[in-house]
C-alpha cells in the first residue's frame, strides 16, 4: 500500500526544545534540476536546516520535494551547520543493517526476526521502532530526558560520551551474537540522517516505512535517558554467552511480519556479549520498551 511522506517517526526524535535545528537532505538525480530546499547552487545533494518550531509551515511548502530519496537528521543541532560540534539534542540510539544486497544476506524481515530473538534471550534491549529502508533495516532506541520526559537529552560532554558508548556496545553485541548480519558501522555518527517515512528509495524502488514496536502492558511509555543507559549497560557489560536454544526461543514481536525470515544462514551458537572494564550507575534490568 502506498503511503505519503510523513514525519511522525522523526518527530519522536525531535521531542521538545523547539529552537533546536533539524536537517533535511534530498538526493537529486544528475539529469534533473530537482527540488530546491532552500536557496543554493545546484548540487547532487540538497540540504536545508529548519528549527522544529518552524517545521510545520516549512513542511507545507516543501513536502512535494521530499517524495524521493529524502532524509532527515536523527539528532538536532544548535547552529545552521550539520557538524558534530553543533549537536545539541540526542534523539535515539540506532543501528543500520544492510539487507538483501546478495543471496546470502538476511532480508529486512529476517533481520528483524533475528533482533527479536536476541531481545527475547536477554542479550539486547527492546528497540522502540524499526525502519524498513528498502535495502536494509534500522532499529532505534528512542531517548527521553529523565527530568523532563517531554524532551530529548541535552548533548553535553557526559551524554555524548554515554551515547557513543551505547552506539558502540549495541553494534558490538549484534555483530558478535549475529555475525551474519551486515552492520553499517559508519552509521553511528552524531550527524547521521535517515530516510523519511513514505519516501521512495529509488535504488530499491521501494517505499520506506517505519513501525513502532508494541508496548507490553507492564512497560512504561517513555524510557528515561539515564535509566535506559543503566539497563542497557547491564545487558552489554555483563558477560555470559547465549545458547543456541535460547536464541531461537520467544514469542513474535507482533503480526506485522510479512516475510518468513532471513534468506540464508544459521545463527552462530558460540560467543558471548562484550565485556566492559567499567560500569554505569543506576544499572538495573530492562523493564519496558521505548515507545
Amino acid at each position: 500500500m502506498s503511503v505519503s511522506v510523513d514525519l511522525w517517526p522523526h518527530r519522536l526524535f525531535w521531542m521538545g526544545d523547539p529552537r533546536a535545528v533539524a536537517f533535511f537532505s534530498v538526493k537529486v538525480p544528475g539529469d534533473e534540476p530537482g527540488p530546491w530546499l532552500g536557496r543554493m547552487a545546484w548540487r547532487a545533494w540538497r540540504q536545508r536546516a529548519i528549527s522544529t518550531e518552524r517545521l510545520d509551515r516549512w513542511l507545507r511548502n516543501n513536502k512535494p520535494h521530499l517524495q524521493r530519496d529524502a532524509y532527515a537528521s536523527i539528532n538536532r543541532f544548535y547552529g545552521w551547520r550539520r557538524g558534530q560540534e553543533y549537536v545539541v539534542r540526542l534523539g535515539a540510539i540506532f543501528v543500520d543493517i544492510d539487507c538483501g544486497r546478495n543471496d546470502f544476506d538476511y532480508s529486512a524481515e529476517g533481520a528483524a526476526e533475528a533482533l527479536h530473538d536476541l531481545v527475547q534471550a536477554g542479550g539486547l534491549a527492546q528497540p522502540s521502532m524499526l525502519q524498513f529502508s528498502g535495502r536494509g533495516l534500522w532499529a532505534f532506541w528512542l531517548l527521553r530526558n529523565e527530568r523532563d520526559p517531554s524532551t530529548t537529552p541535552f548533548a553535553n560532554a557526559d551524554n555524548r560520551e554515554l551515547w557513543t558508548l551505547l552506539q558502540q556496545r549495541t553494534a558490538d553485541t549484534i555483530a558478535l551474537e549475529i555475525p551474519e548480519l551486515r552492520l553499517d558501522r559508519t552509521a553511528g555518527e552524531f550527524t547521521r540522517v535517515t530516510r523519511l517515512h513514505g519516501s521512495l528509495n529509488s535504488t530499491a524502488d521501494r517505499q520506506v516505512r517505519y513501525e513502532l514496536l508494541p508496548v507490553r502492558a507492564a512497560s512504561r511509555p517513555v524510557i528515561a535517558w539515564r535509566s535506559w543507559l543503566g539497563s542497557m549497560a547491564c545487558a552489554f557489560l555483563h558477560g555470559g554467552g547465549l545458547s543456541a536454544s535460547r536464541r531461537r526461543t520467544g514469542s513474535t514481536w507482533s503480526s506485522r511480519r510479512t516475510a518468513s525470515g532471513r534468506m540464508n544462514g544459521t545463527r552462530s551458537a558460540g560467543g558471548g556479549r562484550p565485556h566492559g572494564s567499567g560500569s554505569i550507575r543506576g544499572c538495573r534490568s530492562w523493564g519496558g520498551r521505548g515507545m
